[in-house]
């Protein structure tokens, strides 16, 4: 008498498809946690860094009155994100700090910056997730914010200006990172 071994699961399928979910699972992890692909691990926090806590995260039509002169490190905003890329005028408050909760570093300058700064912002402004635009009346030349985190500078030529966007650029400490601002609007 013959006894049968095959119970019905299809086994090669049943790998693969556990294959694939331990596979995208482990790649999402990577990229929460920070470890970029060809970069190693994310850079430390650059010294100088000012950390937030406690952000409100709400989604607000309207004006909002963020209280201070400098860009904020988050808070209640506008239901729609900003565009990334760079521009070479001021864009809503409201609209970037949606960006900065998808991951988005944005990096504010005032006017009057050297040749050599504007271009070094621009190529920031060509990078994945940043917003570089002017911000007429902060408090330092060029102002670095992620969600929760600030570091101001005095010139776009300091090195860690590279080094903020590197930790902080779809940092697992924004409420939605790896959001992305694709589809956002342009003001």
């Amino acid at each position: 008498m013959a006894t049968s071994t095959n119970s019905g699961v299809n086994w090669k399928a049943l790998a693969i498809g556990t294959g694939g979910v331990l596979a995208t699972a482990g790649l999402i992890w990577l990229v929460v946690s920070g470890v970029e692909t060809g970069r190693g691990e994310r850079p430390d926090a650059p010294a100088g860094v000012e950390t937030f806590t406690a952000i409100n995260a709400q989604h607000i039509d309207g004006a909002i009155d963020y209280g201070t002169t400098d860009p904020p490190p988050g808070g209640n905003h506008n239901t729609q994100w900003h565009a990334c890329g760079f521009y070479d005028n001021e864009i809503r408050t409201e609209n970037a700090v949606h960006s900065m909760e998808h991951g988005v570093v944005w990096i504010t300058y005032r006017a009057g910056l050297s040749d050599d700064e504007t271009s070094i912002l621009e190529s920031l402004g060509r990078r994945s997730e940043t917003i570089v635009s002017l911000f007429p009346g902060q408090s330092a030349p060029v102002i670095a914010t992620a969600w929760g985190n600030q570091l101001k500078l005095q010139s776009a030529t300091d090195d860690r200006l590279d080094q903020f966007h590197g930790a902080f650029r779809d940092a697992p400490s924004a409420p939605e990172p790896l959001a992305s601002c694709a589809n956002g609007i342009v003001t």
